[in-house]
């Protein structure tokens, strides 16, 4: 297609480079299991740079947590005042803004704040504000472009960031009383405005957000769609759901254009783990005098495996060094493989080893603390899942030593251990939104795909203590966002010492300070009571758990099952290195077929759903279901 004669000429290309959620994957070995890492695209910068003269490098948050890098930064932070390796990987890519995500409060607000005052760069958090922050509300960049002609223009550019408000209540024991945070899509509005009041020519919004609902609602966790259409901005970066953007599959509804478009503006989110390189390119004009977009074009680029940015690998040597040996330290022991290889099957022994550490560390150090008079139950999930983070994203610890690092995988974050005082109908509600992983499968359905991909692998929960059903016939109550989409009923039988359970009846609920703040979306959990309990961190749970060895006995069986009317047939995705266990004999708490390997990796697996469990199923048929310390 050509142009009009007289349509204004291109005299100026600024390049947007972004990165999001890099989750501490720095350099290669800095993370397990990384897809990419930062010196990898260092190394894309540092020629896009050579080839493109106005360049900008921005990062849209959740760079100080995640990987072991991370967590030895976090232990040594008071060590003759050791810079952290992110911020230093940052400088020397001389970034020129970076956003906050929800991740960067995970270790507290002193702690966050001494990090950002060794970088050399603008930090930026639009919707939340602290006492003493060492961050900004907004910034305009004055930078200065060279034209097609030779000639230099002065440019301001308006930068903004916004991270989901929940995270207030994700780390409420960081920053409840500490911290407000304002509406994702209220602040982007009123921020937009504000920096065009301030003489922006152009405003970029890093969107520490993903894509859910296409209209604006009261506290959205994922916002792109309304942030987009509502606020004045020119060029957004989204993240926090480790998706990518340009991508085909996310192309489902009208404001998302497979150009990279969302409303109209030039979007880009790059994934995760530093696996790709988000580029806007937009074409601007100055024909009168006041640049003008007159074209843009998004994309994510990804690294090359084998070209990596060796100035930074030599900088951040000795943190790596020194975390890998942390790592390497023996911590436990177990006479059985713990694994999540079965995540979201019945018989997960990650989930059921999280599960138990959290009773027995209740019932040993927390009795004064909860009612005497309640039955405690005890929900976990897994962290590492195949899904978003591919078939090599599964925790596999063999029998044998445990190490830092492989207690690490089976709980990735710093969440705090919460309790939770809730009834038999909410408990009901929070085990139909599990429920709601699964894609609805009926009778005669041939290799029908048995987890719903909208859903991370963190959305299961399996609660141990009580027993109960999942009828995958019946159609999901409730979506990924946690809006209920039917009225159905997944979750049958559900019994407490093989007594049906009441409404009223009530529980107290071990969980995660994610899920009890609302993480995943569980419809209500953010508004049941928490009961007081001593700050104590999941990890320190599970490790203390792992010291005093595990053993067979000690590993509850799945306290559901799945049942259904019929016979069923469903195919799951499991990451390869579950053979080894196959040949070993371990195997779910359900009939499993091995299948080929496909296009992303993962073990096709023939799961098959009887209306009775076969006895010879059972995995550890002469272990209850429920943990008793």
């Amino acid at each position: 297609m050509t142009q009009p004669a007289d349509a204004p000429s291109i005299d100026a290309q600024l390049h947007i480079l972004a990165t999001s959620d890099v989750h501490g994957a720095l350099v290669p070995g800095a993370k397990s299991n990384a897809q990419g890492a930062l010196s990898g695209l260092s190394a894309l910068i540092t020629r896009l740079r050579s080839e493109h003269t106005n360049c900008l490098l921005l990062d849209n948050g959740d760079f100080l947590q995640g990987g072991a890098i991370c967590d030895y930064a976090k232990d040594h932070a008071m060590d003759d005042h050791l810079e952290h390796p992110v911020i230093s990987a940052m400088n020397h890519l001389r970034y020129d803004a970076v956003g906050l995500g929800n991740h960067e409060f995970d270790f507290g607000l002193p702690y966050l704040n001494d990090c950002l005052r060794a970088a050399n760069f603008p930090v930026i958090g639009s919707n939340i504000v602290c006492p003493k922050q060492a961050w900004q509300s907004h910034i305009i960049l004055q930078r200065t472009l060279r034209l097609a002609d030779g000639t230099d223009k002065a440019i301001r550019i308006g930068v903004m960031s916004l991270l989901p408000e929940q995270v207030t209540a994700w780390n409420a024991c960081h920053l409840a009383g500490r911290a407000t945070t304002e509406d994702i899509v209220d602040c982007a509005r009123a921020t937009a405005r504000a920096l065009r009041t301030d003489g922006a020519d152009f405003v970029v919004c890093l969107l520490h957000s993903g894509f859910g609902n296409r209209h604006s609602s009261p506290k959205m966790e994922n916002a792109a769609f309304p942030v987009a259409e509502q606020a004045d901005i020119d060029a957004m970066i989204c993240g926090h759901t480790h998706r990518t953007f340009p991508d085909a599959s996310l192309v489902r509804t009208d404001p998302m254009h497979a150009s990279g478009r969302v409303f109209g503006v030039p979007t880009v989110m790059p994934g995760f783990d530093a696996a790709f390189l988000g580029q806007i390119t937009l074409d601007l004009s100055f024909q009168d005098r006041t640049p003008k977009i007159i074209g843009a074009q998004s994309e994510l680029l990804s690294a090359s495996p084998t070209q990596h940015d060796n100035a930074l690998i030599q900088l951040l040597a000795p943190s790596l060094g020194n975390s890998q040996r942390r790592l390497a330290t023996v911590i436990g022991q177990t006479d059985v493989p713990i694994h999540s290889y079965f995540s979201r099957l019945p018989g997960d022994v990650a989930v059921a080893v999280t599960a138990a550490a959290q009773l027995r560390y209740a019932k040993r150090h927390l009795a004064a603390h909860l009612p005497p008079d309640q039955p405690i139950l005890s929900a976990a999930s897994p962290f590492k899942g195949g899904g978003r983070g591919g078939p090599l994203n599964f925790a596999h610890i063999s029998a044998g030593p445990v190490t830092k690092a492989l207690m690490n995988s089976l709980h990735p974050f710093q969440n705090q251990l919460v309790a939770l005082d809730l009834t038999g109908a909410q408990l009901t509600e929070w085990l139909e939104m599990s429920a709601s992983n699964f894609h609805q499968v009926l009778p005669n359905q041939a290799d029908a795909p048995l987890r719903n991909a909208d859903f991370p692998c963190y959305s299961f929960d399996t609660i141990f203590g009580l027993h109960y059903d999942i009828d995958i016939t019946q159609p999901a109550r409730f979506d990924v966002l946690g809006q209920k989409v039917s009225h159905s009923a997944r979750v049958k039988n559900l019994r407490f010492e093989g007594r049906p359970i009441s409404e009223t009846q009530r529980f107290v609920l071990l969980t995660n300070s994610y899920r009890a703040g609302g993480g995943g979306n569980f419809p209500g959990v953010a508004d049941i009571p928490q009961m007081t309990l001593p700050m104590v961190d999941s990890r320190s749970i599970l490790q203390e758990f792992l010291k005093d060895g595990v053993t067979k006995a000690q590993i509850p069986t799945s306290p559901w099952r799945f049942s259904s009317p019929q016979c069923l047939r469903a195919i799951a995705a499991i990451g390869p290195g579950v053979r080894d266990l196959f040949s070993a004999g371990e195997s779910p708490e359900i009939p499993v077929t091995e299948g080929p390997i496909d296009d992303a990796g993962f073990l096709r697996c023939a799961i098959e759903i009887a209306p009775t469990v076969r006895p010879e199923a059972l995995a550890f048929a002469e272990r209850p279901a429920y943990i008793d310390d």
